[in-house]
């Protein structure tokens, strides 16, 4: 559960969260702009019990802000790692399952300047956790789309940043599925402030479903994350659109199709034996695409301090380019966005990439 919750202190509020956590049978708590500069056990109390239960907390300075993470010790065992303003993390491992997982209360600011540096943040978190599950909620105090705000100033500066922030990380953003908007401000003012953003290994455990509860005493909804068991079959198999443009993958299912042609039954056989060749090669391609990219990178390297420019440089500079391309494919597809629907053909993201390209491809020095 994440809420912000506008001061613990308020009338009713504890008994809110205490209701929420009975309801919907919550292990974990995150709040943000709780409002209180000391924590004492009287205070605890008002969410629930304070011996079975761990705390992670960042007091507020004066009535200004605050965070907290807090969990069933039953369920979980959480470390709580570090702390600045805006964020708050817990490293929590599974005591059934044994299993790691990542949760970061985000608290956004305001200003422009101080949200680039949390999101920069953030991504040295995430680089910090590749191995484990990793889960960032809470009130980001930014939106992604002009749609997600009604009668608010639209700012592209802070939305393109934002947006960079998730691609960047390869971030899932879990669709509310009861609700457009999480903060209700006086006059008609409806936003999409509080979210919650996965990596791909925590999205890959799901199925997960983000609802939004009624706000209560506070101007931002409760938002409730929580697993639902969900028996879809088995996976279907994922294909990237750059794939079917290799030669060495479509002579592969060629010459599949064409050795299982003659057997009964063959429509079946064959895309079984495609669905384990294209997953076979998949697993190499991407290992060469990667190694390829630091191996060219680092010869690149070697050839810009010799300063020299002839046919095998610019050979190696093709190469490398269209590794990027096929990385960039994929990287696109994976991070399920429609860009040129939402508005975003000439944001800042896309002109940084063009620009470091440039910067690369570019010839300093003729001979």
């Amino acid at each position: 559960m994440s809420w912000n919750i506008r001061g613990i202190r308020g009338k009713g509020v504890g008994r809110f969260i205490r209701d929420t956590i009975r309801e919907r049978n919550v292990n974990i708590i995150c709040l943000q702009e709780t409002m209180c500069d000391s924590w004492s056990d009287r205070i605890k109390s008002t969410i629930w019990e304070v011996e079975e239960h761990g705390w992670f907390i960042q007091n507020s300075k004066g009535h200004s802000g605050g965070s907290l993470i807090s969990w069933d010790k039953e369920a979980f065992m959480g470390y709580g790692l570090a702390q600045d303003e805006g964020w708050l993390w817990v490293q929590f491992k599974n005591v059934i399952s044994n299993e790691y997982f990542n949760v970061v209360n985000v608290y956004g600011p305001k200003q422009l300047d101080k949200k680039k540096l949390l999101w920069d943040q953030l991504s040295l978190i995430k680089m910090c956790t590749k191995e484990e599950p990793i889960c960032f909620i809470g009130d980001f105090n930014s939106i992604r789309w002009d749609s997600e705000r009604i009668n608010c100033i639209f700012r592209r500066k802070d939305t393109d940043s934002f947006n960079e922030f998730i691609v960047g990380q390869n971030l899932f953003d879990i669709d509310l599925s009861n609700t457009k908007f999480t903060w209700i401000g006086s006059l008609g003012r409806k936003s999409r402030l509080d979210r919650v953003l996965t990596c791909d290994k925590w999205f890959a455990n799901g199925g997960w479903r983000l609802v939004a509860l009624h706000r209560k005493k506070s101007d931002h909804k409760r938002l409730i994350f929580s697993r639902v068991s969900c028996n879809w079959g088995p996976k279907p198999m994922k294909i990237y659109n750059c794939w079917l443009k290799e030669e060495s993958l479509l002579q592969l299912l060629q010459n599949s199709w064409s050795q299982n042609s003659g057997r009964k039954n063959n429509v079946q056989l064959t895309l079984k034996e495609a669905k384990k060749i294209i997953k076979n090669w998949a697993l190499n391609f991407q290992d060469k695409t990667e190694a390829g990219i630091k191996k060219l990178e680092a010869s690149l390297d070697l050839d810009d301090q010799a300063g020299e420019v002839n046919d095998d440089l610019i050979q190696k500079r093709k190469e490398l380019e269209h590794l990027y391309d096929i990385r960039d494919d994929m990287l696109r597809q994976k991070s399920r966005l429609n860009w040129q629907s939402n508005g975003d053909r000439n944001s800042k993201f896309f002109h940084q990439v063009i620009q470091k390209r440039r910067k690369r491809n570019s010839i300093k020095k003729l001979v």
